[in-house]
C-alpha cells in the first residue's frame, strides 16, 4: 500500500494482531481489535517509528460499521509491481 491516512478505516497489522484505527488525539493514536474490542494507544511518534522498522503494517482492507474484510496475505507486501496498475497509470509513471 503506497499512501494512507489515519482516519478511520485504516486496518493495520502490528505483531501478529489485527487493529482497526478508531480516534485520535493531538498526539496519541487509539486502535482497536475488531473481535475483542480491546484498545491500543500509541504515541504518534511510536506510530511512525514501528511503521518505519515494519513492526506496524498496513493491511488493504474494507471497513465499515458493519463489516471489516481484508485479506491477511496482503500484510506482507506493501509495494505493487508497476506492471499490475492500469495503463494510464502506467504511462503517467513513464512520463514523471
Amino acid at each position: 500500500m503506497g499512501s494512507f491516512f489515519l482516519q478511520q478505516g485504516l486496518v493495520i497489522s502490528r505483531v501478529g494482531q489485527t487493529l482497526e484505527f478508531a480516534a485520535r488525539t493531538e498526539k496519541e493514536l487509539y486502535f482497536e481489535e475488531p473481535e475483542s474490542g480491546q484498545r491500543l494507544t500509541l504515541t504518534e511518534n511510536a506510530f511512525w517509528f514501528e511503521f518505519q522498522t515494519q513492526r506496524i503494517k498496513i493491511v488493504d482492507a474494507f471497513s465499515s460499521p458493519k463489516l471489516l474484510a481484508f485479506n491477511p496475505e496482503s500484510t506482507e507486501t506493501q509495494f505493487r509491481n508497476l506492471a499490475d496498475l492500469p495503463q494510464k497509470f502506467q504511462d503517467d509513471v513513464e512520463r514523471k
